[in-house]
C-alpha cells in the first residue's frame, strides 16, 4: 500500500499575498522582431525558429542567444514542419520547391521527395529520421540513407538512442523493423524500454479470427484470437511490463489490464485509461468504467470511489502518494490519497513538488458571478485571475522550483501578466512568448522567452529574498486609472512598468516625502510625459495628475490603489 506522508489536499482556504520574494528581472534580446505564436520554442526555451515570408518565398529564422540566421527562401513551408532536436542545438525541416519537397538539416538540403513528414530527432540529438513518398513507395531515411517500401509509420528510437524501430506494410501486412531488420511475426507499435534493454510490439487484428499476441523480447504472450491490445508499456525501472487487452471482435467489448501477465478484473466500454507505473515501479494505477454509470482508479488492483469521471492519475516523485482530477454532478475536484478537494469548474495541471510534500494545479470557478481562474498549492487557493476571453487566466504552470517553490504565469482579464512566485507577484517588462516554458538555473534562477515591442527576449528572474521597506515604500502592485502598475523603490528613486493601452509602459520618478514625480513612457527612450501623485496618509492609495511632455496644464487624473 501506499503510505500518508504530510501532503495535503486542498481546502477553501485562501493564500493571502506573499511578499517574501524579490524578483528581478533580465533580458538579453535576440530579435528585432515578435513572432508570437507562430514561432517554435527550442526546448532549453533559448531559441525560437519563424518562417519569414517575402516576394522571395518562405525562409526560416532562427534567434537565439548567438545571433539571427536566415536560411534559404523555399516556394512554401509551414510550422509544424520545423523541429528543434532535444538539446536545442541542431535543427530540421522540410519545405517544398516547385512541385517537390526537400528536408534541411542544420541547412544542408538532402534528396528530394513528393511528400516528406515526420522528422524525428533520437534522444540525444545525434541521429535524424525521417519518411518520405517516392512516387508509389515510401521511403524510410535514417542518417542519410535510405530504404524504400509499401508503406511505413511510426519512427521510435530508443531511449538510449542506439536503436530504431518502425512499422512497414508488404503485402497487405504490418511488419516491425528493428535497426534495419524485419521482425516476425507480422505486428505494430514497438515500444522500448526505459533502459533500451527491452522491446515489445504487438499483433494487428484486423480480421475474424486472426490470433492475438505480443512479442516481448522474441518471446511470444499467446493472448488467444479476436482480441486487440493497446497501451503497451514498461515501469521505470524497465522491469515491469504491461498493456491493456480488449476481450473479443467487437469495437464496444470489455478490457482488462494486464500487469506481468497477471491478469485484472475485467471492465466493461470504453474499459480503461493509461497504465501508470509509480517512480519506484513498485505500483500500478489507472482509470477503470464501473458497472454501474461512472469511472474510478484502480490501484494496485484496489478500486477507489466512484465519479461521473476521472482522469489519469499521477503519482508522487518518492511514490508515496497518487492524486487525480475526478468529477462529480457538483463540478471538478482533486483526490490526493483518497481525500477530497474543494469542487471546481475544471482543474488542470496536477503536479508534485520534487520532495514530494506539496501538490499544486489550475483551478476555474464562479466567483461573484465571474469566471475565475487561480493556482492549489498544498490545499490553499492563490491570487484569482479574471477569464473571459482567450490567454486569460491561468497561463502557464504551476510548477515547481527544485527546491519547491511554486510558480506560474498570469494575466488578469487581459489588463496584465504576472510572473507569481509563491504568490509573489511581478509585472516585468516582458509578457510570456507563446509556447515557453520555463527552465530552472538554480533553485533561485530561471528564464523563458519573453517579448515586447521591441522584439524578442531571453528572459532571467532571480529570487531573492526581499530586503526591509521603509514605512510608505512606492514598492508594490498598484490598480489605477491606466492599468496595473508594479512599482520598485531604491532609496527616493522608483522605477516600474504599467499595462496601459499596450504592455508594458515604463515609469522612472524620484519621491520626496509622500510625492512622486516623474516621467512615463510607452518604452525606454520613446516619447512620454510626465506625473506627480501624493500617497494618502494610509499609504495603501494615491492621487495624481499626467500629461503629456514636461510643461502646459494636466491632461488627466491618474489615481490608484494598492493591491
Amino acid at each position: 500500500m501506499i503510505t500518508i506522508a504530510s501532503c495535503h489536499a486542498a481546502s477553501e482556504e485562501t493564500s493571502s499575498e506573499n511578499n517574501s520574494w524579490e524578483l528581478v528581472f533580465s533580458g538579453q534580446k535576440i530579435d528585432d522582431f515578435n513572432p508570437g505564436s507562430g514561432g517554435l520554442v527550442s526546448p532549453d526555451n533559448t531559441r525560437v525558429a519563424y518562417w519569414n515570408q517575402s516576394d522571395k518565398g518562405f525562409s526560416l529564422i532562427i534567434a537565439g542567444p548567438e545571433g539571427k540566421t536566415e536560411g534559404k527562401a523555399y516556394d512554401y513551408a509551414s510550422s509544424r514542419d520545423v523541429v528543434f532536436s532535444p538539446n536545442s542545438t541542431r535543427i530540421a525541416y522540410c519545405a517544398r520547391t516547385g512541385d517537390r519537397m526537400v528536408a534541411v538539416i542544420d541547412g544542408l538540403e538532402g534528396k528530394q521527395y513528393d511528400e516528406i513528414f515526420s522528422i524525428v530527432f533520437s534522444p540525444d540529438s545525434n541521429r535524424l529520421a525521417y519518411l518520405a513518398k517516392s512516387g508509389n513507395k515510401t521511403a524510410v531515411v535514417v542518417d542519410g540513407d535510405e530504404k524504400l517500401y509499401d508503406d511505413a509509420s511510426g519512427l521510435t528510437f530508443s531511449p538510449d538512442s542506439k536503436h530504431l524501430a518502425y512499422t512497414i506494410t508488404r503485402g497487405g501486412k504490418s511488419f516491425i523493423t528493428l535497426d534495419g531488420k524485419e521482425l516476425a511475426p507480422a505486428g505494430a507499435g514497438l515500444v522500448f524500454s526505459p533502459d533500451s534493454n527491452r522491446w515489445a510490439y504487438s499483433s494487428i487484428n484486423d480480421y475474424i479470427g486472426d490470433p492475438t499476441y505480443i512479442i516481448l523480447n522474441n518471446k511470444t504472450l499467446d493472448l488467444d484470437t479476436d482480441n486487440a491490445i493497446y497501451g503497451l508499456c514498461f515501469s521505470p525501472d524497465s522491469q515491469r511490463f504491461a498493456f491493456d487487452i480488449r476481450i473479443g471482435p467487437s469495437a464496444y467489448g470489455s478490457h482488462r489490464v494486464v500487469v506481468d501477465e497477471v491478469y485484472g478484473k475485467e471492465y466493461k466500454f470504453p474499459g480503461v485509461g493509461k497504465v501508470v507505473f509509480s517512480p519506484d515501479s513498485q505500483h500500478v494505477a489507472y482509470w477503470a468504467k464501473s458497472e454501474s454509470e461512472g469511472y474510478f482508479v484502480v490501484l494496485d488492483g484496489v478500486e477507489g470511489k466512484n465519479y461521473s469521471e476521472v482522469r489519469n492519475p499521477i503519482f508522487s516523485p518518492d511514490s508515496n502518494h497518487m492524486a487525480y482530477a475526478a468529477l462529480s454532478n457538483d463540478g471538478w475536484r482533486v483526490v490526493l490519497d483518497g481525500n477530497e478537494s474543494s469542487n471546481y469548474t475544471d482543474v488542470w495541471g496536477l503536479t508534485f513538488s520534487p520532495d514530494s510534500k506539496q501538490l499544486a494545479y489550475a483551478a476555474r470557478a464562479s466567483r461573484n458571478g465571474k469566471d475565475m481562474q487561480f493556482v492549489v498549492a498544498d490545499g490553499k487557493e492563490g491570487k484569482q485571475y479574471l477569464h473571459d476571453w482567450y490567454g486569460q487566466g491561468i497561463l502557464y504552470g504551476p510548477v515547481f522550483s527544485p527546491d519547491g517553490k511554486v510558480v506560474y504565469m498570469a494575466n488578469d482579464g487581459g489588463r496584465a501578466e504576472f510572473l507569481v512566485v509563491d504568490e509573489t507577484r511581478k509585472m516585468g517588462p516582458w509578457v510570456r512568448l507563446p509556447g515557453t516554458s520555463i527552465t530552472f538555473d538554480s533553485s533561485d534562477s530561471f528564464h523563458y522567452l519573453g517579448r515586447n515591442e521591441n522584439g524578442s527576449y531571453i528572459v532571467t528572474v532571480n529570487i531573492t529574498e526581499k530586503p526591509e521597506e521603509a514605512p510608505c515604500a512606492w514598492t508594490g502592485i498598484w490598480d489605477t486609472d491606466s492599468g496595473f502598475m508594479d512599482l520598485e523603490q531604491t532609496g527616493n528613486s522608483v522605477t516600474g512598468v504599467y499595462t496601459g493601452d499596450v504592455p508594458h509602459h515604463t515609469i522612472q520618478a524620484i519621491v520626496s516625502d509622500k510625492k512622486l514625480v516623474g516621467n512615463w513612457s510607452y518604452s525606454p527612450g520613446s516619447d512620454g510625459g510626465t506625473f506627480e501623485f501624493t500617497m494618502a496618509g494610509d499609504c495603501n492609495s494615491f492621487s495624481g495628475n499626467w500629461r503629456y511632455g514636461s510643461e502646459g496644464d494636466w491632461a488627466g487624473s491618474w489615481n490608484g490603489t494598492r493591491v
